[in-house]
């Protein structure tokens, strides 16, 4: 006995015609198996009375084989094959004691739950005549890395979004054949994000044109994909940030979104030294961070000068102190790439012009 035919059995009702007819309209009006069954529970649990000649009305008016006749006739000859869901499986791989079941409520259902990519894929899979061969294990780890994938995608698009990275640098375009004193070996180890994990410090210096800004943007990029919170902020920049909300009031709010970010990157630091509040600043966000967290500095100066830009010997002493010695350092030389990469200009057969590339 069907689903249905079983909850016929709790049937009441004061006519047994208008209880007939009733039924039948919801068995006809209703596109989802599931909303008529719950249609018809609902009303089946009226009354307490339970009529022989309504019981038997019911059960065949409610039961599942009458709502799919119906709603078959109601269709046209070539859509009533959609109905029973053709899955690649075979024709009885969705029926549960007889009974068919529409492949659309389970998709809802996932839906339901969050599982959005695993819906998604089941609904592929359903249509690709390769995955009737792969067994009910395939099937379930097929669905479980597409939902795995999609969430850590999503994950990683928002901690890319929050990072606010300047060039959109990965590791793997890294130019290691341009002369400019990058250690291959150095640099690779890092993309391996362990000094993140050891709240390690990365230190780029070198003048301007040489890359400093892309590969610490390659490496905020990297971190990102290892599943740590970056932030990237030019120095200038994030000093006025500080003093607006030391005005504003939320200074402390500032600090801790700062000390909670595995890593900070702070691109371009001098050639300008720090004012008083800009030296307290920078003294409390290194101190937060020290073996919590990591930071990544570029400099066009030089570590033995950056004394000179604190401004402080107390400060600097404090500060260099924290970052410098847990640090893994890299000096870039030679030219400026932005030169080498410049766009010629026709007016100049020498192609004097200066370009406007990335430093990467």
């Amino acid at each position: 006995m069907h689903g249905f035919d079983r909850y016929g059995f709790l049937w009441a009702g004061n006519s047994s015609s208008r209880c007939l007819g009733q039924n039948r309209v919801i068995s006809t009006s209703r596109r989802q198996l599931a909303q008529a069954f719950r249609a018809c529970v609902g009303i089946l649990g009226l009354t307490r009375r339970r009529d022989p000649e309504r019981l038997t009305a019911v059960s065949f008016s409610s039961s599942v084989a009458a709502i799919l006749k119906n709603r078959q006739e109601a269709r046209a000859p070539e859509q009533q094959a959609s109905l029973l869901h053709a899955n690649t499986r075979g024709s009885e791989s969705y029926y549960m004691k007889g009974v068919p079941m529409l492949t659309h409520p389970l998709v809802e259902r996932l839906r339901g739950l969050g599982l959005t990519a695993m819906a998604d894929a089941f609904l592929e899979m359903q249509a690709s005549a390769p995955a009737a061969d792969l067994s009910r294990e395939d099937w379930l780890g097929l669905l479980l890395d597409r939902e795995a994938t999609s969430r850590e995608n999503k994950r990683l698009g928002r901690r890319l979004t929050q990072a606010k990275l300047r060039q959109s640098a990965v590791i793997e375009d890294t130019d290691f054949r341009t002369v400019r004193g990058l250690d291959r070996a150095l640099f690779l180890q890092l993309g391996n994000c362990d000094w993140l994990r050891q709240s390690q410090n990365v230190i780029i210096c070198g003048k301007t044109g040489t890359g400093k800004s892309w590969l610490a943007c390659a490496l905020g990029h990297k971190a990102c994909r290892e599943g740590f919170s970056v932030l990237y902020r030019r120095a200038p920049r994030l000093f006025a940030e500080l003093a607006t909300a030391r005005g504003e009031g939320r200074l402390a709010r500032l600090l801790t979104t700062l000390e909670r970010t595995r890593l900070l990157i702070i691109d371009d630091w001098g050639p300008e030294p720090l004012t008083a509040e800009q030296r307290r600043d920078l003294l409390e966000i290194v101190d937060d961070r020290h073996e919590k967290g990591s930071l990544l500095v570029t400099s066009q100066i030089p570590v033995k000068r950056w004394h000179e830009l604190v401004g402080d010997p107390t400060f600097g002493d404090a500060i260099l102190d924290r970052v410098v010695h847990r640090a893994h350092r890299i000096d870039l030389t030679g030219p400026s790439l932005r030169k080498q990469r410049a766009v010629s200009n026709p007016a100049d057969p020498e192609g004097s012009a200066s370009g406007s590339g990335s430093d990467g």
